[in-house]
């Protein structure tokens, strides 16, 4: 009879995590061909048209393997933006799963469905979801090598050493971020299985067969620790400090990048004004705050003495990535603490939020939580959805303007050298393109004057401005100053793109 409402139970709970997947894939599944690619999405798809021995060399900050599977799907499938960006919506369903996995093996079914609900409709999850880059990837990898490296010490089976090893080193040619896996589970052995020597020299035996593996591509790891990051990662760290940094982190995890917007002054009352005009760093305190509180009293709620166990484990595959990045951030002076990075340690996460409502004991305050928590990410996937004011790419439609406006004696102008790959994706036009150069700290006459005679009989300059972080305005001033401004055209959406046309005037032609 027991084992009949086992498979009864079973059934039940297969029903519903089919049903969560489905709405997972409809969720993923809305305009994923319709938004334009933006920068990343073409460098990955660029990249990934040439042939393996240059993917390789394509990008010297992130392993190959992205970029050698897509190269392979794109021969198959093509290279449509619904088409490159199909892969990263199969690996976020594999996500939900494996979260429903992990979980479920950790806790109980009913908490791995509770996990995996909340993993579908995360905005976050949908967003790298939909994207055409290695994030999902990487975050499946590290999923699988974690449930493996789980069943291998729980079930004492070669086999799951063996997936262990194939899925962390798939994972380490996938995104250096997943380095931080081998730490995870060396500290948790540590402190939960260290009387257990046999699997401490199976584990360690994994690592030395991982490193080996990995030892072809330490010459561009190492290469690469010196080249840069994400400026703006930076600026929020050095800006507000780790913990303002650590509650964007929890914030980005719970509500993605799209919740925002939500929060306009002047269509609240005046006590909420308050709150809303809170600097920037004030929401992600509190966040921390809020995030830490109600993990921490659902945490202590638990009343299965396995389960606080296992939870140690979800901790520790949550803090390990976040700290180490921190670590290596004041150690290297890099921007390493982007959240898109630390995607890897966004699945525990989720499956803490799900222990903190489970382990909170009032049902009332439980279903207020879970109802809130859904309303959030409920607005917040609205938001991405259908806010004129978020999207991905903006290359199409800057490419089809200057086409459709653009004589035969314009020259086209773009400020940073590598976003001509961005542009090019998208126009067919027959107009000459000129990079600028990176550095704003230039001799402006002598610039101006190579300028003019490196592009002689040119009536009308289009100058287009994208990731404006340093050099875009300085380049944009200089133009007016030099030539006739005429017209100028703005789309925000994303990482905004500006386009700003000049006429070269009388006295200024470019025929020296």
């Amino acid at each position: 009879m027991q084992q009949v409402m086992y498979k009864v139970r079973k059934i039940k709970h297969e029903i519903v995590l089919f049903f969560i997947l489905i709405l997972g894939l409809v969720l993923r599944l809305k305009d994923l061909g319709k938004p334009t690619l933006w920068f990343d999405e073409v460098v990955s798809v660029y990249n990934a048209g040439k042939n393996i021995a240059a993917i390789i060399e394509a990008e010297v900050n992130l392993p190959p393997v992205y970029n050698i599977f897509l190269h392979f799907w794109i021969g198959f499938f093509g290279k449509s933006e619904f088409a490159v960006r199909f892969p990263s919506l199969l690996f976020g369903l594999g996500i939900v799963f494996f979260i429903y996995k992990l979980a479920g093996k950790l806790f109980s079914r009913k908490i791995g469905l509770l996990s995996a609900f909340i993993a579908t409709i995360a905005p976050y999850q949908v967003y790298y979801s939909q994207e055409t880059r290695m994030y999902s990837l990487v975050t499946l990898l590290c999923l699988l090598a974690s449930y493996s490296f789980l069943k291998a010490i729980e079930d004492k089976k070669n086999k799951f050493w063996v997936l262990y090893i194939v899925f962390l080193t798939l994972s380490f040619y996938t995104h250096y971020y997943a380095l931080s896996m081998s730490l995870f589970h060396g500290l948790f052995l540590l402190f939960f299985w260290k009387k257990e020597k046999k699997i401490f020299y199976k584990w360690g035996l994994a690592q030395f067969i991982t490193v080996i593996l990995f030892s072809f591509w330490v010459p561009v790891l190492f290469k690469s620790i010196t080249s840069g990051g994400i400026a703006w990662a930076s600026w929020l760290l050095k800006e507000f400090g780790p913990l303002t940094q650590l509650g964007f982190i929890f914030f980005v995890f719970t509500v993605g990048y799209s919740a925002v917007t939500y929060f306009p002054p002047q269509n609240l009352s005046e006590g909420i004004k308050i709150f809303a005009n809170l600097p920037f760093s004030g929401y992600l305190v509190i966040m921390t705050f809020l995030t830490v509180f109600f993990i921490s009293v659902g945490l202590f709620g638990l009343q299965d003495k396995k389960w606080k166990k296992n939870s140690l484990f979800i901790v520790f595959y949550l803090f390990t990535p976040v700290i180490s990045a921190f670590i290596m951030f004041f150690i290297l002076k890099q921007q390493l603490t982007a959240t898109k990075y630390l995607i890897i340690a966004s699945p525990p996460f989720y499956i803490l939020l799900a222990l903190g409502l489970t382990g909170t004991r009032n049902k009332a305050f439980k279903g207020i939580l879970f109802l809130l928590l859904i309303g959030v990410m409920g607005c917040s996937l609205y938001n991405f959805y259908y806010s004129p004011k978020l999207g991905k790419g903006q290359w199409f439609k800057v490419a089809d303007y200057i086409e459709s406006n653009s004589e035969g004696d314009d020259l086209i102008v773009i400020h940073k050298p590598y976003l001509d790959i961005a542009f090019n994706y998208y126009y067919e036009g027959a107009n000459k393109l000129y990079r600028l150069p990176i550095s704003s700290s230039i001799d402006e006459e002598k610039f101006m004057d190579n300028f003019k005679s490196e592009n002689k009989g040119y009536k009308r300059i289009w100058l287009i401005v994208a990731h404006n972080f340093e050099t875009g305005p300085y380049y944009r001033e200089l133009f007016n100053k030099y030539f006739i401004a005429m017209e100028e055209k703005i789309f925000p959406a994303g990482y905004m793109v500006g386009i700003y046309l000049f006429n070269v005037g009388v006295e200024n032609t470019l025929q020296q």
